[in-house]
Formats: structure tokens, C-alpha cells, sequence
């Protein structure tokens, strides 16, 4: 619906003094938006002012019922001492509200609404750093803008061509990053890093060892996701965030196993890093036997954190996937396998690992905006990062998407403009590939060679690409990718060839590549294949089919 009106609507329900009357205007504006395109009242209402006017009287009639709900609401929550910043405690309860199967109609007219957050709202909002989300906030004084953040880092990875799972890729990819000391951050004191992090596949061997102590059981590999959470380190405020997550799983029709807590030694770090460090957890989700296992799975995993994510801010999901993990923080390199036993543990073996050690350039590090994101790490920049998520946005009325049938709305918007030009390019991705398409080809889309004037392409190619910028324009770097779904393990650079990076083969069917040769001391002996990557062009190892592309 029109913007003015809800702003109108949101002025003229401020006199009520309170955050919750510019919500339940907001309420009332998508009632009126969901009538009108489930019913086709659209054009009627824009036919002359009178219709327009009786359905704005409607509308703030709705506002007002909605207000007295989320009124009492607050004093039933205000009865049971569980005071929290205004807004919040609305949108927290009626989200719970949602849940909750009822056939009264206040609770179905609460279902349709609970989304809404008052931070976005026109009328009284006020700004809400959080130290855990946003890391050491920096205030947008004088010409300090945080969307032209970005960041130059090191990058890494090593995978078992074959798919053999092994600790001594994990062990590897740790001492990758390691070397790559120089390409990461730190702050004047010297214990406090950017970030460091790494990508893996989930280890049956492992998680089915620690989970048996907690009465966690996991049938076999893959028939279980594993979300790594970043949780608040305020206990009401934690148990909160799990109970509403508990919720969601069991909306969706999934069992939802259990909670482990992630060991770690806060020792290690700087002051900085433990002043904003979360409380870190693991909740494993049990697949449903009518849904396939891999991406079908993720996919459901997906719809369940995005919702989760929407209702709250106050809890980042660094992964949650039947196939990959993301274990990461603010570290110096040699703190991540010291902070996390987990990665020490022989048990833990993967295929694949991927990894990053991030050098802020004009950012402010935090515990979130470290990589890995959910599918890629990233060396560069993103420097047509506004264009593309306002395109990316715009296009959202008209998405559709036969894999999520029904389910579309719930995961919008795909991008989260609040992250770094690399989390946004990871949403963009991940939201292609949760709608159906292949890793790949996501890749290929968002990031393609130079195509118009290429004269030795072939014509078929050049239809391809000509087909999807008709979708999606180009994400321009410089920028060196490597992405990962469990499954296989690619690196592309961008068509501007400004990040460069260079892989080896050995004779054991292990590729190692990085921002930089010299990761790894390898016997010359070993290696069969020098090579490094060409600007557009893509690297893709398919562990599943055995084969380098």
C-alpha cells in the first residue's frame, strides 16, 4: 500500500504517547494490504476519495482494536515481571501468540502481524546498538556511514576431491589460516581480531559422540541440521530466544532434538572481544522422513531461521544446515582452534574446510560480521553493494519461487540490509539456491565474466548470461570467492581479476587454494597441478561425482 498512509496513519496514532500506536497502525496498513490483493479490492478502492476515505476509516478503526490488544498484552506481561524495552515485549508475545493454535479471532488477527518490528516504524523510534550484533558500535557522526563499510581479508581452502573425510583437513585449513596472520586485523592492544572463521561439513563422527552425553540422539548423517547461535548473554533474554526458535521448529513440522553448549576458552581472547561475546549454543533439528535430505532439508532449515531471525534481533544464526557449520568470532588466527576445543577434537573430520582472516578496512569488527557467511567467504569488496540490494529489493513483489509455494513471504526480505557487502552477496546466493537453483549456477549469476564484447565467447554463452541480467545485475568487486554447500567447494574471481588467488593439487587428491601461495609446505614432489584462478572465471570441485571443473 501507499507509503502516506501509513505514515498518516502512524501520526495520527502518536498522540497515544506510545510505541505500540504507530505498530498497530503499521497492523492495520498490512490487514488493508492483505484484503486488498487476497480480494481484489485494490482497483475498487482506488476508484474516487470516498472509497479511499471509508477504507482509511476501516484502517484506524483495526489500528485501535489492535492497540488495546497489545495493551493488555504489556500489563499481563507487566503481571508476570517480564518487563523489556518498549516495543519489544509486543512483537515477542504476539509472536508467541502466532504459534499457538486458537480459533479465537483476536489471536488470528494477531497471526497475520506478528512480523512487525516498531524500530521500523514511522513515529517515536529511537536507535538500538547492540553490543553482541553490531560488535563495538561506532555512532553515524560526520561523514561515517555504516552501509560503505567493507573489508580486504585472506582466504583459504582445502578439499578432499574425492570426499574423504578426514581431522587432518580441518587441522590443515587451521594452520592455513594461520599463515595468513598478515591479511587479518587487530586492534592497538594485539589480543583482539577482526574475525577468523571456518566452514565445514557437519561431522556425524563427532556431533553423535558429544550429543549422546546430553540425551541428544541423531540418527545418521544428514537426517539432522545443526544451527550455531549466537545468543545474548542475558539469561531471560536467552531462554526467550530459544523458547521462540523451539516454537518455530515445531510450527514447521519439524522435532527439534536439543540444545548443546558450545565449550570454549574466553581466555584467549582480548578484552574487547569478550566485552561483546556471546553465549554460544547448538540446537539440533531432527529431518522429517517425507522430506528428502540435502538441500530439500536446508531449505525448510532456512524458512526456519528467517522467521526465527524476523522476530529476534537480539540473537544472531551464524549457520543452520544439515551439511555445513560455521564455526567463527573476533580472533586473532591463532585463537580460533584455541578458542574452540570442538576443532581440536580428532572425531572432527570434514572434506572440506574453508577459511578467513578479515582485515576491516573501514569497518568495525564484530563476533557477526565475521566470515565464514553461510555459504561464501569473501577477499574484496562489493563496490555496486546499494545498486544491487535496492534492485534485489525491488524485485520482491514479484518473486515467486515453486520450491517455497506459500512459504516466499515469510523468508522476505532476502537481503539483511544491516550486514556487510559480503553477508549481503551471501543472502543474495543463499536466497537464489533456497528457491531452487544450483550453488553454482547462483554464482555464476551474481558474479559473471565479461560477456557483452567478448569476442572469443560463444554465442550460446552469451545467451546464457544475456538470459539472467535480465534478473540480476552484476555484483562488482574486486572480489575473490570461495562458497561451499557441503556438497562441493568452488572459488570464482570477478571480472575485474584484482583479487587474486592460486591453487595447488597434490597427488593425494587434495586441492589447497588461497589468497597467496606458501599456506602450506607441500613437497614439490606432491604437486601435479599448479594453477591460479582467471578473473570471471570459476573453479568447482564436486566431491560427490569425484571431479575438478
Amino acid at each position: 500500500m501507499d507509503l502516506p498512509w501509513g505514515m498518516m496513519l502512524a501520526y495520527v496514532y502518536e498522540k497515544y504517547g506510545s510505541l505500540k500506536a504507530p505498530v498497530a497502525a503499521h497492523m492495520s496498513m498490512n490487514l488493508l494490504s492483505v484484503l486488498a490483493t487476497r480480494y481484489g479490492l485494490y482497483n475498487w478502492m482506488l476508484k474516487d476519495n470516498i472509497r479511499i476515505g471509508i477504507i482509511t476509516v476501516v484502517c484506524a478503526a483495526v489500528a485501535s482494536t489492535m492497540f488495546v490488544i497489545i495493551q493488555r498484552i504489556e500489563e499481563k506481561i507487566n503481571k508476570e515481571e517480564r518487563k523489556r524495552e518498549s516495543g519489544n515485549v509486543s512483537c515477542q508475545i504476539l509472536f508467541e501468540l502466532k504459534y499457538k493454535k486458537s480459533n479465537n479471532l483476536t489471536t488470528q488477527i494477531i497471526f497475520i502481524f506478528t512480523t512487525v518490528k516498531p524500530c521500523d516504524i514511522v513515529g517515536k523510534t529511537k536507535e538500538r546498538n547492540r553490543c553482541m550484533k553490531e560488535g563495538n558500535v561506532v555512532q553515524q557522526r560526520g561523514l561515517y556511514r555504516s552501509e560503505f563499510e567493507h573489508d580486504n581479508c585472506g582466504i583459504g581452502a582445502i578439499v578432499n576431491i574425492k570426499g574423504q573425510k578426514s581431522h587432518d583437513t580441518v587441522a590443515n585449513a587451521l594452520k592455513i589460516v594461520e599463515n595468513l596472520e598478515h591479511r587479518a586485523g587487530k586492534d592497538a592492544e594485539g589480543k583482539t581480531g577482526d574475525g577468523v572463521g571456518i566452514l565445514l561439513q557437519v561431522s556425524h563422527r563427532f556431533f553423535s559422540k558429544v550429543c549422546k552425553p546430553l540425551g541428544i540422539f541423531l540418527r545418521s548423517e544428514r537426517d539432522y541440521g545443526v544451527g550455531m547461535f549466537f545468543f545474548p548473554q542475558d539469561e531471560l533474554k536467552r531462554n526467550q530466544a530459544k523458547k521462540i526458535f523451539e516454537v518455530i521448529v515445531k510450527k514447521e513440522g519439524m522435532n527439534f532434538l536439543g540444545w548443546r553448549e558450545v565449550p570454549v576458552k574466553a581466555d584467549v581472547l582480548g578484552s574487547r572481544a569478550v566485552e561483546c561475546m556471546p553465549c554460544i549454543m547448538q540446537g539440533f533439528i531432527e529431518r522429517p522422513k517425507e522430506v528428502e535430505q540435502g538441500v530439500d532439508f536446508d531449505r525448510k532449515l532456512y524458512i526456519v531461521r528467517r522467521v526465527f531471525e524476523q522476530s529476534a534481533d537480539d540473537t544472531y544464526v551464524a549457520s543452520l544446515s544439515s551439511r555445513t557449520i560455521a564455526y567463527k568470532g573476533m580472533f586473532l588466527v591463532d585463537q580460533l582452534r584455541l578458542f574452540f576445543p570442538d576443532l581440536q577434537d580428532p572425531d572432527y573430520d570434514s572434506a572440506i574446510a574453508l577459511v578467513h582472516s578479515r582485515f576491516s578496512t573501514n569497518t568495525n569488527p564484530s563476533w557477526e560480521r565475521a566470515h565464514p557467511n553461510r555459504f561464501i567467504v569473501h577477499n574484496g569488496e562489493i563496490n555496486t553493494i546499494r545498486g544491487n540490494t535496492d534492485k534485489m529489493r525491488a524485485r520482491e513483489e514479484n518473486m515467486e519461487s515453486e520450491c517455497m509455494k506459500g512459504k516466499l513471504h515469510e523468508v522476505l526480505p532476502a537481503i539483511n540490509s544491516s550486514g556487510s557487502d559480503s553477508a549481503m552477496l551471501d543472502n543474495a546466493i543463499e536466497f537464489m539456491v533456497m528457491s531452487g537453483m544450483d550453488l553454482p549456477l547462483a554464482v555464476m549469476i551474481a558474479i559473471p565474466e565479461p560477456w557483452a564484447n567478448n569476442r572469443n565467447l560463444s554465442q550460446k554463452k552469451k545467451d546464457f548470461y544475456q538470459y539472467y541480467a535480465t534478473m540480476m545485475e552484476p555484483w562488482d568487486g574486486p572480489a575473490s570467492i570461495l562458497f561451499s554447500d557441503g556438497d562441493c567447494m568452488g572459488a570464482v574471481l570477478d571480472r575485474n581479476g584484482l583479487r587474486p588467488s592460486r591453487y595447488y593439487i597434490t597427488d593425494d587428491d587434495m586441492l589447497i587454494l588461497s589468497s597467496e601461495v606458501g599456506v602450506l609446505d607441500i613437497p614439490p614432489e606432491k604437486i601435479v597441478v599448479k594453477e591460479r584462478l582467471h578473473p570471471g572465471k570459476m573453479l568447482l570441485v564436486d566431491i560427490k561425482k569425484g571431479k575438478v571443473h
